[in-house]
């Protein structure tokens, strides 16, 4: 992620992505126990619908959860702390999703864009933002699949910003 920063950085793309990999960055260098497993580390940088590693990341914390994470089997402090902040960034992860789709439809042609040109995207939005208002988060269960399906489709956001864009030009005319 630090490449991926440093690339955004040169070309001046403050986006989504940029925002994205700064709250990545900040949540998971805060502990510096916090340890990816390397098939993962592997997975993110190339993943299968290349994705920008920060948001392949995401979609790993909102699908995987804990077990993207190495936990050493030693009880000590140190340990013990490590898991708490697995497990807030595992919680954070919703809100970080919710964050990124909010900058992302910052960018969007037209407001209704993105929920629909993106199967499942409105019932995960209302699941994340208005369920869990309700019900504790352990009890809304996303399902994987869906959650997968939406970030394949992240994949070609310029292409569904150009459709976008055309259907919005032709509403205008």
């Amino acid at each position: 992620m630090g490449k991926e920063e440093e690339g955004i950085h040169k070309r001046k793309n403050a986006g989504a992505v940029y925002k994205l990999n700064q709250t990545l960055i900040s949540e998971i260098i805060a502990d510096d126990s916090i340890k990816i497993k390397s098939e993962y580390i592997e997975e993110i940088c190339h993943n299968p619908n290349n994705l920008h590693p920060s948001v392949y990341l995401l979609q790993l914390l909102l699908t995987k959860k804990e077990d993207i994470f190495i936990f050493s089997k030693k009880i000590d402090a140190k340990n013990i702390l490590s898991k708490i902040s697995v497990e807030n960034i595992t919680n954070n992860a919703k809100g970080i999703f919710l964050e990124y789709l909010g900058f992302l439809q910052s960018s969007a042609p037209t407001s209704d864009c993105l929920t629909k040109n993106i199967p499942y995207l409105s019932e995960i939005i209302i699941n994340y933002r208005y369920l869990e208002e309700d019900v504790p988060s352990d009890y809304v269960m996303i399902d994987p699949n869906k959650v997968n399906s939406i970030f394949q489709k992240f994949s070609n956001i310029e292409s569904i910003f150009q459709k976008c864009l055309k259907e919005k030009k032709l509403r205008t005319k």
